[in-house]
């Protein structure tokens, strides 16, 4: 297999609420400190510290971001280093991948760990992604079409998505994981409105990451495979191509023994439609 020609960003990082909260509440019990305690210690109001912990569960609200003041205030009060406590406040951010697949000789489950890099991620597959020559991998079959339809409904597939990964909820718990949309084209082969999930691309990272969070879970990379073939067959596919590439933060185009990522791959697809 050729190395995968490197022409990315690097990595982002977001805030992580739940882990930030966690911290927080875990720090604070060990002390035996109540919020007005942490609040007071910090010079931050009692509300804001219960707003700040409210994100440590699974399916609850989201809380605040905290500012770069707040978490040095609060590193101040329990007497460690701020730095520490930034680090706990962020996590790489989960990657929206377009994988075009044009007769490569390479699963899907084997390009997302070609790609990724990532040797320890469990990966769940939606559709077929094939098998892996990489022993540590795992992955979790998984399906978001059992109710097999002519029509795509967006709404559906989202509620598809978090029932599947709940039912997998004690195998990813507490992980990283890494999704492979495998059945994607042909899909978009045997519905009739096949635009539909093109431009449902552009919000499924949301409902992606969502999911993963309700099942207590990070979704570290989310890998839409489309074979090319199946865009090709698309009444307008150029149009249709341009979608995807604007849709993904991450381009990857599979050929034979090559995995070609970034500007360059886009490049290649476009002038291969």
């Amino acid at each position: 297999m050729e190395s995968p020609t490197q022409d990315e960003s690097s990595d982002r990082f977001v805030f992580d609420a739940e882990h930030f909260a966690n911290t927080l509440v875990s720090m604070r019990t060990e002390r035996g400190w109540s919020t007005r305690e942490l609040a007071k210690r910090a010079s931050i109001s009692q509300p804001y510290v219960v707003a700040l912990e409210r994100s440590r569960m699974p399916g609850s609200k989201i809380g605040p971001s905290p500012t770069v003041d707040t978490i040095t205030q609060l590193a101040a009060a329990f007497q460690i280093d701020a730095t520490e406590l930034f680090r706990q406040s962020i996590r790489t951010a989960g990657k929206h991948v377009l994988l075009i697949h044009d007769q490569s000789e390479h699963s899907s489950l084997e390009l997302a760990q070609i790609g990724s890099g990532k040797d320890l991620v469990q990966w769940m597959c939606a559709g077929s992604c094939g098998e892996s020559t990489h022993s540590r991998m795992s992955h979790i079959p998984i399906s978001l079409h059992r109710d097999a339809s002519k029509h795509y409904k967006p709404a559906a597939i989202k509620q598809s998505l978090t029932r599947e990964l709940q039912f997998n909820r004690a195998e990813i718990a507490g992980n990283d994981i890494g999704l492979i949309f495998g059945e994607t084209s042909s899909v978009m082969s045997n519905v009739d409105n096949p635009i539909a999930l093109i431009d449902f691309e552009q919000e499924w990272p949301t409902v992606v990451n969502t999911a993963a969070r309700l099942a207590g879970a990070h979704a570290s990379w989310n890998i839409c495979v489309y074979s090319i073939d199946d865009v090709r067959s698309l009444e307008d596919s150029d149009s249709a191509m341009k979608t995807l590439l604007r849709s993904h933060d991450d381009i990857w185009y599979a050929h034979g023994k090559s995995l070609i990522k970034g500007t360059n791959a886009a490049k290649k697809i476009l002038s291969s439609i």
